[in-house]
């Protein structure tokens, strides 16, 4: 009976613990490892408080709750520290049943340990029990531990303590681990708490969208710095604001469905009522509801002024064509797949191509050729009204569609688009446009198809001009190059000259002779494009000037495929510089596959460049000129116009 008394006693002191519980687990400022220390050291004094006041029996007080209990619910470290300074104290102590005291101290750590790590919280029991079952476990163990040890009364003192113990510590360990871990969770739910609110507070100070709470009334309570620095306001003069009493009406609106629980948004421009700052914006309205009543709301605000420019320019880049800022083959075809209002028709639709403007391109580079397209679309874009719209349909092709026209307007615009194009000057050439139009009055047809139309008789009329403005343009080129270089016009002259020597010698008739005599004035035609510092060159010419030279076949061969009478010429331009042996350029073409006008150019070029002046070096006599082609017959040239040449032409030459 005594010892039941002391048990309820000790049990009663047990309880001042939780006093310093409380306030170990409210007051962790400190870094974490430094707090288990503390807290470790703090409970072994109180472990030893607990063992110098409490009654003992056998060695039988409530030092097994108290480590155990801290084992469960602390931290290791802690746990440790707390035992050691108790084992500490107990020895410092001595006297009977030291061991079994150290023991038993052991014994409520090393439970505690274990079943935390192994069997607590693993199995669905409610706290309550899971506790319980703990505190029986500890305590069966702690009253089987005395008998590690050899006493005289080892049975009359289990006897004595086995009910008190088993009844009464456990359920006090329940308690006080109960409390332990209610206190936990609250510490944990108010550490999640404030940590909620300085991210909430960062997130919303520091976002870059404007952040603003309302109360259930609308006024303003918080601003973060962007909402100011949106509205151009300073935050003090914000706060306490009544949206309410804004002037804008559609805004206001949508805060009152807020403010009745409804999440709004509101996009449009925007006025601010104290800074006039005027901009596009997008409000969004979210109530805050508690209890099932709204209390305000938070509102969020994004200027959208930069993203409506950047739309602007975007629309821009897709419907306009950056080099001539006139509507582009995608706005075009956006227009044509769109329904067509009556109230526009009829329609004309006038297609404009740029006649052999791959030549002017090839004789005066792609930059120059942009050039010529912008002075184009300036002169189409001064044609545009309300009805009238300017595309660049094509790379060089303009296209005008004429709302509430007929063919005779879009004549009429032909003619003097053709009278201001006259006008144009660009590097001595008349620059000519071949045009087709056609009209678009039924709404049952796709618009596309009357574009084609035009295109058709655009190509129709092509035909003759194209061909006529390329024929003045090839004069022009080789003028042009004759100008640029002296030496080049007595070179074509004279390597004609020699070509048809030799072409009326292999006796194919006068088509072949006249072909081969055109080639070989036009066979440097490619070489317009070259500066004349490369074409009068004094030294020799450097891997780069030497690259731009070798492409002047190929060049050739463009400008004068536009002309469908120069086809063959073309072609045998492409290829004079080819050698028999295929080691020659643009395409490496060997013996029979090289156009036999070719092979014949190909000697006259040689035999005219050996043995004319050039600045580089020095000229060769007739003779040895002879000589090096017929050593170079069978790799070079075709052994069988070598044969002619030499025997036939060459002392014909003057």
């Amino acid at each position: 009976m005594e010892f039941t008394k002391n048990i309820i006693f000790d049990i009663t002191i047990l309880f001042s613990f939780l006093f310093f519980v409380d306030i170990l687990m409210f007051s962790n400022k400190m870094k974490t490892k430094y707090l288990r220390i503390i807290t470790g050291i703090i409970f072994g004094f109180i472990t030893i408080f607990f063992m110098i006041n409490t009654s003992v029996i056998h060695e039988f007080d409530t030092k097994s709750i108290l480590i155990s209990i801290i084992a469960l619910s602390f931290s290791s470290t802690t746990a440790l520290i707390t035992t050691g300074i108790a084992i500490a104290y107990r020895i410092y102590e001595g006297g009977e049943g030291l061991y079994f005291g150290i023991f038993s101290i052991m014994v409520a750590l090393s439970v505690g340990l274990v079943w935390k790590k192994y069997f607590f919280k693993q199995f669905s029991l409610k706290l309550f029990w899971d506790l319980y079952i703990f505190g029986i476990i500890v305590h069966i163990f702690i009253l089987l531990s005395q008998f590690a040890f050899y006493f005289p009364d080892n049975i009359e003192t289990f006897k004595e303590t086995f009910v008190p113990v088993i009844l009464i510590y456990p359920i006090v360990e329940t308690i006080i681990g109960i409390y332990i871990f209610k206190n936990k969770k609250t510490r944990d739910l108010q550490k999640e708490f404030e940590y909620n609110q300085k991210r909430y507070q960062t997130i919303f100070d520091n976002n870059p969208i404007g952040l603003f709470q309302y109360n259930n009334e609308g006024v303003i309570q918080f601003v973060n710095d962007s909402f100011a620095r949106i509205m151009h306001v300073d935050k003090e003069d914000l706060v306490d604001f009544d949206m309410k009493k804004l002037p804008n009406k559609n805004l206001v609106a949508e805060l009152k469905k807020s403010l009745e629980g409804e999440s709004s948004n509101y996009d449009g421009f925007y006025i601010s009522y104290l800074s006039k700052h005027r901009f596009y914006t997008h409000v969004k309205f979210t109530p805050m509801i508690s209890d099932g009543k709204v209390v305000g709301g938070i509102g969020t605000m994004e200027d959208l002024s930069e993203l409506i420019r950047n739309q602007k320019k975007i629309d821009k880049l897709i419907k306009i064509d950056l080099l001539t800022n006139l509507y582009n083959r995608q706005s075009f075809e956006s227009f044509s797949l769109n329904k067509i209002s009556k109230k526009i028709l009829p329609i004309t639709i006038v297609a404009g191509n740029i006649n052999s403007f791959s030549i002017i391109n090839e004789m005066f580079s792609y930059e120059e050729g942009d050039k010529l397209l912008v002075i184009l679309a300036k002169i189409f874009k001064s044609f545009t009204n309300k009805n009238i719209l300017a595309y660049r349909t094509n790379g060089d092709e303009f296209t005008l569609v004429m709302n509430n026209s007929i063919l005779e307007d879009g004549n009429r615009i032909i003619n003097q688009l053709k009278q201001k194009i006259k006008t144009i000057s660009f590097h001595n050439i008349n620059i000519t446009l071949s045009f087709g139009l056609a009209i678009y009055n039924n709404m049952n047809n796709n618009i596309y198809k009357t574009y084609n139309e035009a295109i058709i008789n655009l190509k129709s009329n092509k035909v003759y001009e194209n061909s006529s403005f390329s024929k003045k343009t090839i004069d022009i080129i080789m003028t042009t190059l004759f100008e640029k270089s002296e030496r080049e016009l007595k070179h074509s002259q004279r390597v004609s000259e020699i070509s048809a020597l030799i072409a009326k010698e292999l006796n194919l008739g006068t088509a072949f002779y006249n072909k081969t005599k055109l080639a070989a004035k036009l066979h440097d035609i490619g070489k317009i494009n070259l500066d004349q510092s490369i074409l009068d060159k004094p030294g020799k010419l450097n891997e780069e000037e030497w690259l731009k030279v070798k492409k002047h076949p190929e060049i050739g061969f463009k400008i004068l495929s536009s002309v469908r009478e120069y086809l063959e010429i073309a072609s045998i331009v492409m290829s004079h510089h080819e050698r028999f042996d295929g080691m020659g350029y643009p395409n490496k073409t060997r013996e029979n596959n090289i156009p036999l006008a070719s092979r014949v150019i190909a000697i006259a070029d040689s035999y005219d460049a050996m043995t004319q002046a050039r600045p580089y070096r020095k000229t060769i006599t007739k003779e040895e000129a002879i000589a090096e082609i017929k050593r170079c017959s069978g790799t070079q040239f075709d052994p069988n116009v070598v044969k002619i040449f030499v025997e036939n032409v060459a002392d014909k030459i003057q």
